[in-house]
């Protein structure tokens, strides 16, 4: 397992502990918009290359801005991971968390109730169902 922790700046950073431990644990790469000095900006994604360079990338774990997580996958699946093992956390404006607002609404899925965590092939065909004439475009985050 490899972890790909990307923030801000260094004190938007969470889980500070947990980073330590999880350093000594496994690969930890991190990336900052506003890097601390000596380090070049960018996003989790400028990590992949080092990442699929190590080889062995079975699956994609992500969580973080939804466009993030897009690109993320869009990344991973030029790369021949398949949209089976892409999963993605979508954290939508779950108001009521019971499915009943609709804040959360995903094709025919309501995030609170039967998400979170979406398969990206699942992800994509609940997009197809929604009556969306495209899949989403290329995010202008990254």
């Amino acid at each position: 397992m490899t972890l790909l922790y990307g923030a801000r700046h260094a004190a938007a950073q969470v889980l500070g502990r947990e980073r330590a431990r999880w350093r000594n644990l496994l690969p930890l790469f991190e990336s900052f918009d506003q890097p601390p000095p000596g380090q070049r900006p960018g996003t989790p994604l400028d990590q992949l290359d080092r990442v699929f360079a190590a080889g062995g990338v079975d699956a994609l774990l992500c969580c973080g801005p939804e466009p993030l997580m897009l690109a993320s996958a869009r990344e991973c699946l030029r790369r021949g991971l398949p949209a089976e093992r892409i999963w993605l956390s979508l954290e939508r404006r779950m108001h009521c968390a019971d499915g009943l607002c609709g804040h959360c609404y995903l094709g025919a899925s309501y995030v609170c109730r039967d998400g979170p965590t979406y398969r990206y092939d699942h992800y994509l065909r609940l997009l197809r169902g929604s009556g969306a004439d495209a899949l989403p475009a290329a995010p202008g985050y990254c």
